[in-house]
């Protein structure tokens, strides 16, 4: 019974469609994926204190959290400190 209802003509065209769906699907993820990660790739490559970023309103800002940090280190321990940092 099982085997009459794998061999049948229908059955088969479905399993087809499934498979080309599946293939299809796996194609086009793969290809957003390496999309992704080459923009990611490009991205991270020339890391920078300062980064740009853009608001709901669609006005442009400059974040420089990290320098406005060095500054204030700068300006608020003595010039022989050390400083510790943890990075995850």
């Amino acid at each position: 019974e099982i085997e009459a209802l794998l061999t049948d003509p229908s059955t088969k065209m479905f399993r087809q469609v499934a498979a080309a769906c599946t293939l299809w699907m796996c194609f086009t993820q793969s290809y957003s994926f390496m999309n992704h990660s080459s923009h990611m790739a490009v991205q991270l490559s020339n890391p920078s204190i300062m980064m740009k970023a853009r608001m709901r309103t669609g006005e442009t800002i400059m974040i420089d959290d990290f320098r406005e940090a060095y500054w204030w280190l700068r300006d608020n321990t003595p010039e022989d400190s050390r400083v510790m940092s943890w990075w995850e």
